[in-house]
């Protein structure tokens, strides 16, 4: 968890929930902790998946949480199972899921934020992607901030491609 920190791994989803708004997560465990935490991120994303050692129906929780739990829509359950891995993104498509899952979100993206997570100048990396994009009206870019247009929101599948390597 720790070399992955920041790069699609959590360990405090109160502190992370708004970076997965809309995405399909995966919480391991079925402790007070985990379970809590997964129903927490149910407010933001589109789906949670927890994964548990146990056969179905058993969670090492409380029983009112668990209750709660198994009511939430958005929660899935995969029994009798242990996380063997985590693949590790390489530096590209750690900036390809920046970028994309970074104009999502209203505010959209910062790229002093890219420089801090990648060491590179966004535009040394995507210059000519952003300067069309902006020539297009799809993205606005103030310097400090980069984010879809509205005609940008409508096409967002389209400006999304255009940074994937």
């Amino acid at each position: 968890e720790g070399k992955l920190r920041g790069k699609g791994v959590s360990y405090c989803a109160t502190c992370d929930a708004d970076f997965f708004e809309d995405l399909d997560v995966v919480v391991v465990g079925n402790g007070d902790a985990a379970i809590e935490e997964a129903m927490y991120l149910t407010k933001f994303a589109n789906e949670v998946t927890v994964i548990v050692i146990h056969d179905e129906g058993i969670l090492d929780c409380n029983k009112a949480s668990a209750e709660k739990a198994f009511k939430n829509p958005k929660m899935k359950w995969v029994w009798n199972s242990t996380l063997e891995e985590i693949e590790k993104l390489s530096v590209e498509d750690q900036m390809e899921e920046f970028m994309f899952l970074g104009l999502r979100k209203t505010a959209g993206i910062s790229p002093e934020d890219f420089r801090r997570s990648f060491d590179r100048n966004i535009m040394d990396v995507y210059g000519e992607k952003l300067i069309k994009l902006e020539k297009q009206g799809l993205i606005r870019n103030s310097g400090a901030r980069i984010s879809l247009t509205e005609r940008g929101t409508d096409i967002s599948n389209y400006v999304f491609s255009e940074f994937i390597f």
